[in-house]
């Protein structure tokens, strides 16, 4: 994990995570790509009662791949977006009180620059 934030005593925020591509572990095969991981996310247990909404793949303007998960879970707005990065993965576990909210969220997210 790297970073995590939330509102006040809300359970709503960000969790930001890195991951390396590729690494074989006794219990994982390793993670091939964005998809590749929200494949694994979206495996929800049925009480999480968690619906997908929508899922994405795109290119930044920076030339950034990104896969973003968007979906509700127990009333809540959740997305998970990956950002491939070299041999990693920076993803972005987002949750909000309304959709306008993780909309927002969203946006910022994916309109990350690389600085070189």
């Amino acid at each position: 994990m790297l970073f995590a934030a939330r509102q006040g005593d809300e359970p709503f925020g960000i969790v930001v995570l890195a991951e390396r591509l590729n690494v074989v572990t006794p219990r994982s095969r390793g993670i091939r790509d964005g998809a590749d991981f929200l494949d694994r996310v979206a495996r929800f247990p049925k009480e999480q009662r968690a619906v997908i909404e929508e899922r994405k793949h795109f290119k930044s303007a920076d030339g950034i791949t990104i896969d973003q998960l968007i979906y509700t879970e127990k009333g809540g707005y959740s997305s998970a977006t990956a950002l491939q990065i070299g041999d990693f993965l920076i993803v972005f576990k987002c949750n909000a009180k309304t959709s306008s909210d993780l909309a927002e969220m969203d946006r910022s997210v994916v309109a990350l620059h690389l600085i070189h």
